[in-house]
């Protein structure tokens, strides 16, 4: 009896320890959330970068999920930005994209399994500044002759990376680039010279300074030049001074037309201006003076429509119409009208040079017209020409001495025209847009009415054109 009681005995002693063994294993089985670190960042850029994590116990239970987390705010959740790495423990790499330039991030490393998301310690990186393109100015021309000149630039902001090329670009057509010619004058911010070399004599040339960083090359501001004459190609008339300024250019809202506006301050630099509109004998004794061919076509550009000028050629030369000498050119075209004024040592004004001067210059009296509130005082226009040109200098001057400003013809410029020019117009010597299929013309004409011949009027036509109202007078450096 007392053994069947102590086997009894015995028997549940062993199904209590059993089962408290069991209870043991149970509660060592329990998941928990993995254990994991953050990896440091590298590979920053302005909007990217390189993270991950470590994971180095998976708490019991699979890890289904990991990645890093990253926000501008501390302690980053899978609720911010995150990256999605694949599962289970040990190492991972995480790719941070979308970021901003110049900004603080803060980073966890993630891993999720049954029991829930643990994060890692947190880091923090900076991501780079943005990189934008250098800012640099064109230096005024100097020492002009007729096959060299000195310019350069300043570069007064690298742009957040360093300035790995500079120099001067130069063309005889606007908005010179590196592909035109072009100098190098050394690295970096600050100031330099550049010497222009291989020039033609009395060409226009347009000028812009350059810099590269690792973002592309930006230019300056443009500024022309004309080089010097040969020498021997005096130009036959009269110049007037026109000293540098600022004006309104443009009429006030709610007056003139719609491509006069908005009016606008522009600044201009000192210039000579023909004192007259050009005459049929200057550019008769032009046209003979090159050899122009008998068509009035110069390398079978058409400068002059013989046919309906005022000048013809005799076979052997051209010659003016008997008593029409000192009337000014017509049917000229914009190349012929550029050619000659280039073949004097000058060029065609630009928009705002002719408008400034047309006004008279630092001398205006804020006249409608070039010198007179009334078109017949200054101009030969449609209601007193008797429709035909007339002797240039016959009407009164404006406050510059400039006759003919309004009327008699219209007046080739250099710009292309754009209706909507004046709306993004630089306030510096503005050169007009980069392109266009028209060319500006000003003042009015003998076939015009007086609304025409005011100073704000806007006109144009295509390069090529020639017309019985349509001519030019020429600007020089001061």
């Amino acid at each position: 009896m007392k053994k069947i009681k102590l086997f009894a005995l015995l028997a549940i002693m062993f199904t209590a320890i059993n089962g408290c063994k069991k209870h043991n294993e149970g509660q060592g089985n329990q998941a928990t959330l993995p254990t994991l670190t953050t990896i440091t960042t590298t590979a920053i850029t302005q909007t990217t970068a390189t993270s991950g994590g470590n994971i180095t116990d998976d708490g019991g239970s699979n890890v289904t999920e990991r990645g890093v987390c990253y926000s501008t705010s501390q302690a980053p959740t899978t609720a911010d930005l995150h990256t999605s790495d694949g599962a289970g423990a040990g190492s991972f790499t995480s790719n941070l994209t979308g970021l901003t330039a110049n900004t603080i991030y803060h980073v966890r490393a993630y891993a999720t399994n049954s029991e829930g998301t643990a994060y890692g310690n947190e880091v923090q990186f900076t991501t780079n500044i943005a990189i934008t393109l250098p800012t640099i100015t064109t230096q005024a021309i100097s020492n002009i002759t007729q096959t060299t000149a000195i310019s350069g630039g300043n570069v007064t902001d690298d742009g957040g990376s360093a300035v790995t090329e500079r120099g001067i670009c130069y063309s005889a057509n606007p908005n010179p680039t590196t592909a035109d010619q072009h100098t190098t004058d050394g690295i970096g911010t600050g100031n330099f010279t550049s010497s222009l070399t291989g020039l033609t004599a009395s060409t226009t040339y347009y000028v812009r300074a350059y810099a590269t960083n690792s973002e592309g090359t930006a230019y300056g501001n443009e500024v022309q030049f004309i080089t010097t004459n040969t020498g021997n190609n005096t130009f036959p008339g009269q110049t007037v001074l026109v000293n540098g300024g600022t004006f309104q250019m443009g009429s006030p809202n709610g007056t003139g037309d719609i491509d006069e506006h908005p009016q606008h301050s522009v600044t201009v630099s000192s210039f000579r201006i023909s004192k007259y509109e050009i005459t049929n004998q200057q550019y008769a004794d032009y046209m003979n003076a090159i050899g122009a061919d008998a068509n009035g076509s110069v390398g079978g550009v058409e400068y002059l429509k013989i046919a309906y000028s005022q000048i013809s050629h005799n076979g052997s030369s051209f010659v003016v119409d008997a008593g029409k000498e000192n009337y000014p050119v017509i049917m000229v075209s914009w190349y012929g009208a550029k050619a000659y004024s280039e073949y004097y040592g000058g060029r065609l004004p630009t928009e705002a040079e002719w408008e400034f001067a047309a006004r008279g210059g630092n001398s205006s009296n804020g006249y409608i017209y070039s010198g007179s509130n009334t078109a017949g005082d200054v101009a030969w226009y449609g209601s007193n020409s008797n429709n035909t040109t007339h002797t240039v200098g016959t009407k009164d001057a404006n406050e510059l001495g400039l006759y003919d400003m309004s009327g008699n013809v219209w007046e080739w410029c250099n710009d292309w025209y754009d209706s909507n020019y004046y709306s993004s117009s630089p306030s510096n010597n503005p050169q007009g847009p980069n392109s266009g299929t028209e060319r500006v013309n000003r003042g009015g004409s003998w076939y015009y009415g007086d609304f025409s011949c005011r100073v704000v009027f806007r006109h144009s036509g295509i390069p090529s054109d020639h017309d019985h109202y349509l001519g030019f007078r020429p600007v020089f450096l001061p």
